[in-house]
């Protein structure tokens, strides 16, 4: 769709049906790493401060309590 559109084509022209836009969907989720969707809920602010604790090492653990 993006080459048709880069082609010149109008978008108001292209057709894509629910089967299309959910592989284009599963496609792309498949292609973000776990590490940029925490990434982009850190930036949001809107979670409580938490370590995760498979981050942490049994040393450090014990440091924060």
């Amino acid at each position: 769709m993006l080459k048709q559109v880069e082609a010149g084509q109008l978008v108001q022209d292209l057709k894509m049906n629910v089967l299309q836009a959910i592989q284009y969907i599963i496609r792309s989720w498949d292609e973000i790493s776990a590490d940029t969707i925490q990434n982009c809920w850190n930036h949001t602010e809107i979670l409580p401060n938490t370590f995760f604790l498979d981050d942490i090492s049994s040393e450090n653990l014990f440091r924060l309590i």
